[in-house]
């Protein structure tokens, strides 16, 4: 079993070694998809009036977000375009309390120009460091009490673009973004706004095409 994977790790190295030039150069289209797979996050909320809370974690696996990112190379070294995030869940959880169900549910969405620059433009890998401005908005509804959250995100990210062939990279890459908004609790009984904030440090992995 030993030498067979040997044998495969040297196919798909000399594979990569002899494959045409990478394509992610100036006059190429990329078209990616992706998603966060572990990470460490701090949200932070201050009620109107209140004092502020503070909670932290780390998520890791492949979740319900999902995010498609477009780029255009303007340049051999810098690429310009937009990223999309989507995610959400819809779930019935049993409270033990009442021997009942309760409905659960959240989405999010994140839109936003994206910029990278690419330090070796044509090598079958490319280090590229880049940022995101995005505009956030998401929700969580627990019965019938909701939570609207809406602001902005800050991000920088570097990671590294492998081509194992001429129109198709594996991108793994580590984001670091900060959210600043402003979020509004509603229930039966009203309503009440709060600050809200975030820090995320996490590792993505990007599956993209070049054209």
């Amino acid at each position: 079993m030993q030498p067979l994977r040997v044998v495969c790790a040297s196919a798909c190295l000399i594979g990569l070694v002899s494959a045409p030039l990478a394509h992610a150069e100036e006059g190429e289209f990329q078209l990616g998809l992706g998603t966060p797979f572990l990470g460490y996050s701090s949200d932070s909320v201050e009620p109107d009036g209140g004092s502020e809370t503070t909670t932290s974690g780390i998520t890791w696996g492949i979740g319900h977000d999902v995010f498609a990112e477009l780029g255009y190379g303007i340049t051999p070294n810098l690429l310009v375009g937009g990223l999309v995030k989507l995610g959400g869940t819809s779930m019935s959880v049993e409270n033990d309390d009442t021997d009942t169900d309760v409905d659960v549910g959240s989405f999010t969405f994140l839109l936003g120009p994206k910029l990278d620059y690419v330090l070796m433009p044509g090598d079958k890998m490319q280090p590229f460091v880049g940022g995101v401005i995005g505009y956030v908005n998401s929700s969580t509804s627990v019965e019938d009490a909701d939570t609207t959250t809406s602001g902005f995100l800050f991000m920088a990210r570097g990671g590294l673009r492998i081509f194992p062939g001429k129109e198709f990279s594996i991108d793994p890459w580590l984001g670091l973004s900060y959210f600043t908004g402003s979020q509004e609790f509603e229930d039966d009984d009203g309503s009440a706004d709060a600050d809200a904030s975030r820090f995320e440090l996490m590792v993505y992995l990007t599956l993209s095409g070049w054209m």
